[in-house]
């Protein structure tokens, strides 16, 4: 799912820990395709801190269940003729390590286009089924989202009319119908429920404009329209919202912009470090503190801008991505956690930033599994969670409303024996009774917590 919620993972090895030296970085990862051309690849996004997709050329994809470090190639028709991919950040959907979709182009090249395919699969790429949602020549495929089982939305591209329309699912994607959206001259657009989303318009001139909708795209109401000069006179390329109050938009020229109501107002942020010379083409949140926005120097070296505090400050994130023919895009970059991320870049390049630590351990004797009731309780956003692992164990942890809906994995890897702790952010989540289950091997153990707030 889109919306991950920030998950802060602390090993306590024993009763003493002895950091030696810590330090953060973006390394680079193998792609099965290898690199050029014919290994393009586009949007990366993981569903947990071990699973992950990435869309790849010829309707293919990359899957990993362990982190990337290795990567295998998922061809799900093989005897499709589909082109690479429509958008590369755009076009590939999972809502959770079941429901996925992907959007492609029917034809063997983009100006050769015969409409657009969509997959989908229920069972974690297991199996696959297919629907045409467009055999219109010159019309391709240029986005997917969903934010639930039901709830989609899909935009697609006339080549010879110079439109996009909009189509929504209330079923899946079983059925489409067209959304009612006045913007001929294009559009990218982001959910966070099925009712609340926003887009905006791609068009090369002015006016630019953002609109949104509260009824799940069936009517849109412009909030921002400008023509303005300097960052203004730039257009827009993507959009992000990790809430229903905060969002981001980014565009040519080094745009950056935020909102933190909604879009009811948006603000030009100009200390981002995002380089004023390039494009932008993905930003990507946690929640409203927590994000990233890449860009590269006037060199071509591609680099990642942080913030943790909402774009009041910004840090640099070097990356081994540089090319010297200057294919150095980012095209897509996603996060589980803060220190857990991944992201893609031209001509096939994957990397991964991780939080690394040396650690001189003394663990302690753990005789059991045990899970310990969160602390504080009730709480009021966030809480931990402390359990024990007697043996090496492949531990699921996860979080449930009180209809014993699943609402987010906080663990779902091997752990060694030791005392683990989890930091648990419900700050999205309304005032409530939720539960949380501990399951590795045949132990299983569920405790209630209290969110107030």
């Amino acid at each position: 799912m889109k919306k991950l919620f920030l998950v802060s993972v602390i090993l306590i090895l024993g009763l003493s820990w002895n950091l030696l030296n810590a330090q953060t970085g973006w390394i680079a990862q193998t792609n099965p395709l290898g690199l050029g051309e014919d290994a393009m690849i586009g949007k990366v996004q993981f569903v947990n801190q071990t699973e992950g997709w990435i869309a790849a050329n010829g309707g293919r994809f990359l899957h990993t269940l362990d982190g990337g470090s290795n990567w295998v190639v998922v061809d799900p028709f093989p005897d499709d003729t589909v082109w690479n991919f429509s958008d590369p950040a755009t076009d590939m959907c999972w809502i959770n390590q079941s429901y996925g979709w992907r959007l492609n182009i029917l034809g063997s090249s983009f100006s050769d286009s015969r409409g657009a395919l969509l997959y989908k699969t229920t069972d974690g790429g297991t199996n696959w089924t297919k629907k045409y949602v467009s055999t219109k020549d010159s019309v391709v495929a240029a986005q997917v989202e969903f934010v639930d089982q039901n709830y989609g939305w899909i935009v697609l591209y006339d080549l010879t009319l110079g439109e996009r329309s909009i189509l929504r699912s209330t079923d899946g994607g079983n059925n489409w119908n067209n959304a009612n959206i006045d913007s001929p001259d294009g559009a990218w657009l982001d959910f966070v429920d099925q009712n609340n989303g926003w887009l905006i318009t791609t068009s090369p001139h002015p006016p630019y404009e953002i609109q949104r909708t509260t009824d799940g795209g069936i009517n849109w109401t412009t909030q921002y329209t400008f023509n303005g000069t300097s960052l203004d006179s730039s257009g827009f390329d993507y959009i992000f919202f990790p809430d229903v109050n905060n969002g981001w938009v980014v565009g040519d020229n080094g745009k950056v912009m935020k909102t933190t109501n909604g879009g009811a107002n948006w603000d030009i942020v100009t200390n981002s470090g995002v380089n004023t010379n390039e494009e932008g083409k993905t930003v990507f949140f946690l929640d409203a503190n927590i994000g990233w926005i890449p860009s590269k120097t006037d060199l071509g070296e591609p680099y990642v801008q942080h913030t943790t505090d909402g774009g009041a400050s910004w840090i640099t994130q070097q990356t081994p991505l540089a090319d010297p023919n200057g294919y150095n895009a980012i095209f897509s970059i996603n996060f589980v956690d803060a220190q857990t991320g991944w992201l893609t870049a031209d001509y096939g390049r994957i990397a991964k930033y991780t939080w690394i630590t040396d650690v001189d351990n003394d663990i302690t004797n753990v005789n059991e599994f045990l899970l310990k009731q969160n602390y504080p309780n009730p709480f009021n956003p966030t809480t931990t969670i402390k359990y024990d692992i007697r043996e090496i164990s492949f531990v699921s942890l996860k979080a449930y409303d009180v209809l014993g809906s699943e609402i987010t994995t906080l663990v779902n890897e091997e752990k060694p024996v030791g005392t683990y702790e989890v930091v648990f952010n419900a700050s999205q989540y309304p005032s409530g009774i939720y539960f949380y289950r501990l399951q590795t091997g045949n132990f299983v153990e569920t405790k209630k917590m209290i969110l107030l707030k």
